[in-house]
């Protein structure tokens, strides 16, 4: 089957450059079907002309986490970023840099992270082998538009109700977003 390919548009074509420090852009919010978990994404200038690419996990009210995810020097480079993050692989590109600043591991370093805080797990080190691999299999389907993050959260959301051990409820996670199964 072949897939349609996607193209990149420039980060000055989407929206505008040109932060001060302490400006705050934010390129989404994605959430569950009921819009009560989910996990924002931002990008932040601070004093030292740094932008920091960030993420916060939430559940209602309830902050969850908060991450970054990313630190970079500059602000086409950091929106791209964040906005790959959001909208897929390609989405966006820093026309100056291209892919010298933000490659694909970082995108899936930063989408783990982003998985990891909606689902409220603050040490991926401490889950199995098998989990770990069923979180980098999702980022990756994530990050390539073959899962939507809509999916993946509500099926954790539904998950979470069972109090189930964390790597128990991976596995039912993981079933439910490819099988539909809920137990």
């Amino acid at each position: 089957m072949l897939k349609k390919k996607k193209v990149s548009k420039r980060v000055s074509e989407i929206i505008s450059i040109g932060m001060k420090a302490g400006d705050e852009w934010g390129v989404g919010c994605l959430t569950d079907v009921s819009g009560l978990r989910g996990v924002r994404v931002a990008v932040r200038k601070d004093e030292n002309n740094y932008y920091i690419v960030f993420c916060v996990a939430f559940k209602g009210s309830e902050v969850l986490s908060k991450r970054t995810l990313y630190v970079l020097d500059c602000e086409e480079c950091a929106k791209a970023f964040a906005l790959q993050l959001v909208f897929g692989v390609g989405y966006a590109v820093c026309v100056e840099h291209q892919d010298d600043k933000v490659d694909e591991i970082t995108l899936f370093d930063g989408t783990i992270m982003m998985l990891c805080s909606v689902m409220g797990i603050t040490d991926c080190g401490a889950l199995d082998m098998v989990s770990q691999m069923r979180i980098m299999r999702t980022a990756k389907q994530l990050m390539y538009g073959e899962i939507k993050w809509q999916k993946a959260i509500t099926a954790w959301e539904k998950v979470e109700k069972k109090g189930l051990p964390i790597n128990e409820a991976i596995l039912w996670w993981d079933a439910a977003m490819r099988f539909g199964w809920t137990g």
